[in-house]
């Protein structure tokens, strides 16, 4: 083939990248992302999959327990190696919503497979809209974690 027609089938397929990007941002209201990002948390804990998990976390993390993004990485990734099997539940008691900070309340529940509490707690998350880029490309505002209260959880454990 000739430079020319590469040249083409590159910007073909730039092209088409680009469409399908922008096509699939996330035009869900603020609610509805807030309650999808909460279940992908809940489901990357499930699965031990600790990008998955953090990636609901903001770097600028920083919690009453003076916890900050590296120690709660740390923390996830030593109770995802825990040899038992476990399941999480959460229910979502509240969600408020002032422009690009939200609070959501819930209920957490974490069991082993004979129904023993593993973690039962009430927590708060307060979460913020930060930039991010949809699929390398596009520039979106995504909500992430920014703190916690009543999280129980310390780097001492």
């Amino acid at each position: 083939m000739t430079r020319i027609k590469w040249y083409l089938i590159l910007a073909g397929v730039v092209a088409i990248y680009c469409v399908y990007a922008i096509a699939t941002v996330d035009r869900t209201n603020d609610r509805q992302q807030i309650r999808t990002l909460i279940q992908n948390a809940v489901d990357a804990v499930q699965k031990r999959n600790i990008g998955g998990a953090m990636s609901c976390v903001s770097k600028a993390y920083r919690d009453e327990n003076d916890l900050n993004y590296d120690r709660l990485r740390l923390l996830a990734a030593r109770a995802f190696r825990a040899d038992f099997q476990y399941k999480v539940r959460v229910d979502l008691q509240s969600l408020q919503i002032e422009g690009e900070n939200a609070t959501v309340k819930l209920h957490a529940l974490v069991e082993d497979s004979g129904g023993t509490e593993l973690y039962n707690r009430n927590v708060m998350l307060i979460l913020r809209k930060e930039p991010a880029h949809h699929m390398l490309f596009v520039p979106v505002k995504v909500w992430r974690v920014t703190s916690t209260q009543n999280l129980g959880l310390s780097y001492e454990m």
